[in-house]
């Protein structure tokens, strides 16, 4: 299975507008999958061998998740803001 790829598709028709340029789809693509890649290599680099989560781990998978909700919800306000502009300018 394509987890990334299958991210990569929702983000892309749920985010990104529907006149966006290829060559605009195809940078954003490399940055959405350099940007997994550089978390799975933090989670992976940051998480021990031996099956149980300690702490410091479990606070950084904390710490990650509280960066990502911060991103969605500046990321759902700028999008608001575009469109409202957008729907300005017709």
């Amino acid at each position: 299975m394509k987890y990334i790829e299958n991210l990569w598709l929702d983000f892309k028709s749920n985010v990104l507008p529907a006149d966006t340029s290829d060559v605009q789809i195809e940078e954003t693509r490399n940055a959405f999958f350099a940007g997994a890649g550089s978390i799975f290599k933090v989670i992976t680099e940051g998480v021990s061998s031996d099956g149980e989560p300690t702490k410091a781990e479990l606070k950084m998978m904390d710490d990650i998740q509280e960066e990502m909700a911060a991103f969605l919800e500046e990321s759902i306000r700028k999008v608001g803001e575009w469109q409202k502009d957008k729907r300005g300018q017709n």
